[in-house]
């Protein structure tokens, strides 16, 4: 209840009982005392699935969540009769009031998620406080990458058979690896060995047989 969205009639009735308009507001205050959630949450308040219903509808599955660690999902195909957005706001806004009332579910660090991967629902996930730590390795030259890197394409385009190009103080991610990789197999007359600090490459007569 909120006096400000009380009709004339029902404003009138309240401040007559309590003898001023900020009387009324007391009383209003008192009757809804312990109904509201917290002030972060307000927005929530109106919301058609913020209700005890539905939190006490989904509080098994969080409590589940919470004691096994394991995700869950809500399948479309259990609620036919909904759309695929509505179920959403059932369930987040049905989780939110278990969050806001239920004892030892505030904070539950669960989200709600779309299942991306095969689109068949909800997931409700475990939030973990592990955080694996992101490296960054130092850079001695910015421009050592760029620099290599021209001079890989300088060797092929311009060097002549039988020179070769190696480089040895690099460190490449497995998926450059793969991609010089793919890139060096494709060109006629070269051999080639790439690896992660090192880069070995032979230039031969593409008309030769190769000699390994």
């Amino acid at each position: 209840m909120d006096i400000d969205n009380l009709s004339v009639e029902e404003t009138l009735v309240l401040a007559k009982l309590a003898g001023t308009p900020e009387g009324a507001r007391k009383i209003v205050a008192t009757m809804t005392k312990g109904l509201r959630p917290p002030p972060e949450k307000r927005k929530l308040f109106r919301a058609p699935y913020y209700q005890e219903k539905f939190g006490r509808e989904i509080e098994p599955s969080l409590r589940a969540i919470l004691a096994d660690k394991k995700d869950r999902i809500v399948f479309y195909s259990d609620f036919p009769y909904i759309s695929k957005r509505s179920l959403y706001l059932r369930i987040y806004q049905a989780k939110c009031y278990a969050e806001d009332n239920f004892e030892n579910l505030e904070d539950s660090k669960i989200k709600i998620g779309v299942n991306t991967t095969n689109k068949k629902g909800i997931t409700l996930k475990y939030l973990t406080d592990d955080v694996k730590p992101l490296v960054a390795h130092p850079l001695d030259n910015p421009n050592a990458l760029v620099t290599w890197r021209n001079e890989l394409d300088t060797f092929l385009t311009e060097s002549p058979i039988g020179t070769k190009f190696v480089k040895d103080t690099i460190d490449l991610s497995p998926q450059e690896v793969l991609d010089l990789k793919l890139t060096l197999n494709g060109l006629p007359g070269i051999i080639s060995v790439v690896k992660q600090h090192e880069i070995k490459i032979l230039k031969i007569d593409p008309d030769e047989p190769s000699p390994i």
